[in-house]
């Protein structure tokens, strides 16, 4: 079924989800309740921004760092024009708060003995840099290893297919794994879902209600986890309990204003285990 668009017949409206993974609902409300909520996981936060917005924090993170404790080291000159050597002015003051920061060396530049608030104020800008080296290389490093582009070397098949399997009146979806030779899924589940508005008994609506339907991997096998090394048939047995039942095309699901979300999710295996297992072929080895 496709999402987005109008029949004749059936109005239809976006779905929960794109074609690509991503998920079309968007919080409205803004102001200062939704900036202490983000603060309060501001880790995610910063990983769902972009690209560019990331690298510009990266940069003015350093750069009014520089600054601050350029200003600091400036303050101190002033104060005391012998507290650090070779320092006469601003200019040479946020140098010195960049050597001092990046560990580059100070060369002539050096904070004297004697003075008291510049070795305080040297402790505290070292710890600051590696706090803040810690925390920048640790997002943007998070950021690199997010397995955003994997999601598009599992394929599903275009459309789901009602037909009857052994007997059994079913719904096929066929998933498959491109990179499952080198970078295969640990743990790997499938999950199917019918979202539709339903009214209940006493009159409500209750929109976007959310069902799970049962999986089947074929030869009867109940378990989520299927077998991605060749393209697997994913199946859901329609029978009298299923919300299914009364489904025969399309069309009925556009007009419940129906939605079956498909879910394929596992962990990425980033190298090749230490050990691998045989696998065996075992058909030809039962006794009847």
């Amino acid at each position: 079924m496709r999402h987005g668009r109008s029949t004749d017949r059936f109005p239809v409206r976006p779905g929960l989800i794109s074609k690509h993974g991503r998920l079309r609902v968007r919080e409205r409300r803004t102001g200062l309740k939704t900036w202490r909520n983000n603060l309060r996981d501001l880790f995610n936060w910063l990983l769902s921004r972009s690209t560019l917005f990331l690298l510009l924090l990266f940069v003015s993170a350093y750069v009014l760092s520089y600054l601050l404790f350029g200003c600091f080291w400036y303050a101190i000159h002033k104060n005391n024009a012998r507290c650090i050597n070779d320092v006469e002015g601003f200019a040479t003051a946020f140098l010195f708060s960049i050597e001092t920061q990046s560990t580059i060396g100070y060369g002539t530049k050096h904070v004297a003995g004697h003075c008291n608030g510049g070795i305080i104020m040297l402790l505290i800008q070292n710890i600051w840099g590696n706090l803040l080296d810690a925390c920048l290389v640790g997002l943007i490093f998070a950021r690199l290893t997010r397995p955003n582009k994997r999601r598009f070397t599992l394929r599903c098949s275009s459309v789901a297919v009602i037909r009857y399997v052994n007997d059994q009146r079913c719904l096929s979806i066929r998933v498959g794994d491109m990179l499952q030779q080198h970078s295969p899924l640990i743990g790997c589940s499938c999950r199917l879902y019918l979202v539709e508005d339903v009214t209940t008994v006493e009159g409500e609506l209750l929109p976007y209600n959310t069902v799970a339907l049962t999986l089947d991997h074929g030869a009867g096998s109940s378990s989520e986890q299927p077998f991605l090394a060749i393209p697997q048939e994913v199946r859901h047995i329609i029978d009298e309990n299923s919300p299914l039942n009364n489904v025969a095309c399309q069309n009925d699901l556009e007009e419940r204003r129906a939605e079956l979300i498909f879910v394929l999710e596992g962990t990425i295996s980033v190298r090749p285990p230490a050990r691998l297992l045989p696998v065996l072929d075992v058909s030809h080895r039962l006794l009847a």
